[in-house]
């Protein structure tokens, strides 16, 4: 995000592999020139025995406000046990918020949104029972309302009435024994509400899977100028491509959720308002044509959506999580990673992992053989954009020139 004092902070993981071992930290990184430099990474967050999964500052348009009184970042922790008794699932979660009062040198000690395995939340249903309620995406906006009030987009697992877990992983091991390789539809989508600075949160049922078919997933959300919030989301279990929603009274009711009509769809939106008033979004573009680091528009306040191309163009899946951060000059920086270009095999834990049920069950179900790798053997990068107020512009990729069209994808 960019701070009021100008400077730009990024975060991001690294660790041995997707989230299967743990050992993964959350790093920070620092410039003061507009990202031309960075300062040597600091680490923010390590667990031991943890995974760690973080995401920092989501500012509307990834800006803090000068009268914001502190930057927030919310530590996500995950843990894979091979061996759970019958009442656990195969993973388990837990979640903190941290806040810093300058600029992201030092920080608090973390305070908890979320202790597993499970938690009790009130909601406009009443109280729900629900595992790991948390903003899902790195690019989840939290946004102040008129009161003062923080909202944000939430996903968790929906418990069965009766039942001590969503059993998620297991119910997936299940599927793919027998054949089926869809994942179980667990996940809820939620509004929610702190009062307090993030100590405490009240929620509105945005979507529930039992009724609409459909999981949470991840999402990022913008407030147009006529107060209307607008939500889309990705990576959603049920389907591949992208939802959006609306709220016009500060979140407290939601239209239905409809589809997004972009190829094949996506995962974990960054969305930005330009100055025209129209809406840009980075995603994790997986349409079968060209996947890649994408750029997806709307004219009409969220109604339909155009894919522009890419910024960057990759054929694995193990990239993306894009942020658009608006500069002070007007330009639009957007940060991702890439993926891996060589995997580094460690022949115990990959043993270990093919043994294990959850890998046997659930990743040999999915047709890829488990393996720990660095993932920044891949990169963390960043393009700058220009607002595309104007028919078309220029962005900076590395020593390369980009055009950005409305009407043609993109072509490096």
């Amino acid at each position: 995000m960019r701070l009021p004092n100008g400077d730009l902070l990024v975060g991001y993981r690294q660790g041995s592999d997707h989230h299967l071992t743990c050992d993964g930290a959350f790093y920070i990184t620092r410039s003061t020139d507009n990202g031309e430099h960075w300062t040597p990474p600091e680490v923010l967050a390590a667990y031991p025995g943890w995974d760690v999964c973080a995401s920092m500052g989501q500012y509307v348009d990834g800006v803090m406000g000068e009268d914001e009184p502190f930057l927030w970042a919310r530590l996500q922790l995950y843990r894979w046990q091979f061996e759970p008794s019958q009442d656990q699932d195969y993973r388990t979660y837990e979640t903190y918020w941290t806040v810093s009062h300058d600029y992201g040198h030092n920080w608090e000690p973390p305070f908890p949104l979320h202790i597993g395995p499970v938690s009790t939340i009130k909601t406009d249903r009443g109280e729900m029972t629900v595992e790991a309620p948390s903003p899902h995406s790195t690019s989840s906006t939290l946004v102040r309302l008129s009161d003062g009030t923080i909202m944000g987009m939430f996903t968790c697992n929906k418990i069965p009435r009766g039942s001590k877990s969503s059993y998620k992983y297991r119910r997936q091991s299940e599927n793919f024994k027998a054949g089926n390789r869809e994942s179980p539809i667990t996940e809820i989508a939620l509004a929610g509400f702190s009062k307090d600075n993030l100590r405490s949160w009240e929620f509105v049922v945005v979507s529930d899977p039992d009724e609409e078919g459909y999981g949470g997933g991840e999402a990022d959300l913008v407030q147009l100028d006529s107060g209307r919030i607008v939500v889309i989301y990705g990576n959603i279990q049920g389907t591949p491509g992208f939802l959006r929603t609306f709220s016009d009274d500060q979140g407290r009711t939601w239209s239905k959720r409809e589809p997004i009509a972009i190829g094949h769809g996506g995962t974990s939106p960054s969305m930005i308002k330009l100055a025209d008033g129209s809406l840009l979004a980075a995603i994790r573009n997986l349409t079968l044509e060209a996947p890649g680091i994408g750029l997806i528009a709307s004219n009409d306040g969220g109604e339909t959506w155009e894919l522009l191309g890419n910024v960057l163009d990759q054929g694995g899946w193990d990239m993306g999580y894009p942020d658009l951060i608006r500069l002070a000059d007007g330009r639009i920086f957007c940060v991702y990673y890439t993926d891996a270009e060589k995997l580094r095999i460690d022949p115990v834990l990959e043993q270990r992992l093919w043994n294990s049920p959850i890998c046997h069950d659930i990743a040999v179900g999915w047709n890829i053989r488990p393996c720990a790798y660095e993932e920044l053997n891949g990169e963390i990068r960043g393009v700058f954009l220009q607002d595309l107020t104007a028919q078309s512009s220029t962005a900076v990729a590395a020593d390369e020139m980009v055009t950005l069209d409305r009407k043609t994808k993109i072509e490096l």
